[in-house]
């Protein structure tokens, strides 16, 4: 559509072409309805205007097959608006297993990203064609909206708590980065550009510039420099806590058997609040308070080390 009408964006994500079916559908009927209120509207304005020798009577009519016309066609059309909605909205919230997930961060005014091997970038995005990618955002300031036009796609990116949204890049080339939510003096310069790029440019890209450790890594010695191994590592010490298991055996701790079944957000509000996903609180002796000062990008690394510890089985010591 984008060669026939040159304002509109090109669409460089898989199910892009799909999002603005939607939208030009609903906006179709959308037009036709709003037309065919505003024709009669102005019809009856003028044939029925003031001093109009007209029949102002009301005769009684029942008319069965015109009720039901104008009730089950735009019923029908309703609910197919919502179920083409519905499917297209559950393909642009479920990742694929293989998609590569990228860390953003975002803050007044700038987007700070992370690639799995700890090439970082700022306001900038480097991807290759035709490989999923998985964002695993927050923020460290106020709300955010990380906003991909050309990808068909936004999302709000929140201080405390973790969003996530993922594309395929179908086209290779430079698409812009917005910040869709007002978020203070400077909003209209949180922005850049996402460059989707051949595979072989792409790997060319990841081999140089700046490395940092990867966020796995980096959560690594995050558990270790807080002490965390002291009651949850495999060698505690002698700081193990008495009456804790000694390494990860069940769902009471933040465990990679746990990790598993829990989200982004139920980590944050474990360390955060020392509260599991269902409200009831972890163990008392744990040093919250403590943990609660680590920042937003601490614990996105912290968070990642624990998805990569293998899974202990239940009741080993």
């Amino acid at each position: 559509m984008a060669q026939y009408f040159p304002w509109i964006l090109p669409q460089a994500s898989s199910f892009a072409g799909q999002i603005d079916f939607v939208f030009w559908f609903i906006t179709a009927i959308c037009a036709v309805v709003g037309a065919g209120v505003t024709f009669f509207l102005l019809l009856f304005c003028i044939r029925y205007r003031q001093g109009t020798k007209v029949n102002r009577k009301l005769p009684h009519h029942e008319g069965m097959a015109l009720e039901l016309i104008w009730t089950i066609i735009p019923l029908v059309i309703m609910v197919f608006m919502f179920f083409l909605s519905t499917i297209v909205y559950f393909q642009t919230i479920r990742p694929p297993a293989d998609a590569t997930e990228i860390f953003v961060v975002g803050k007044q005014w700038m987007w700070k990203i992370q690639h799995p091997n700890g090439r970082w970038e700022m306001n900038e995005l480097h991807i290759p064609v035709g490989k999923p990618v998985k964002l695993t955002m927050i923020s460290e300031d106020v709300i955010h909206d990380f906003g991909l036009p050309a990808f068909r796609l936004n999302m709000d990116v929140v201080p405390g708590r973790y969003t996530q949204t993922w594309f395929n890049p179908v086209r290779e080339g430079k698409y812009h980065i917005f910040c869709a939510q007002f978020c203070g003096m400077n909003h209209a310069i949180m922005g850049g550009y996402v460059y989707v790029q051949t595979p072989d440019e792409y790997e060319k890209w990841m081999a140089q510039g700046n490395v940092q450790p990867a966020m796995a890594s980096r959560g690594e010695k995050l558990f270790r420099d807080q002490g965390c191994t002291g009651c949850h590592g495999k060698n505690f010490g002698g700081q193990h806590v008495p009456g804790t298991p000694k390494e990860f055996p069940d769902s009471q701790n933040l465990t990679p058997a746990a990790i598993g079944a829990w989200q982004e957000a139920d980590f944050f509000r474990a360390i955060r609040e020392g509260k599991r996903p269902d409200g009831s609180a972890l163990a008392e002796f744990m040093p919250w308070k403590t943990y609660a000062k680590m920042s937003d990008v601490e614990l996105s690394a912290l968070w990642a080390y624990l998805k990569t510890l293998p899974p202990v089985q239940p009741g080993k010591k």
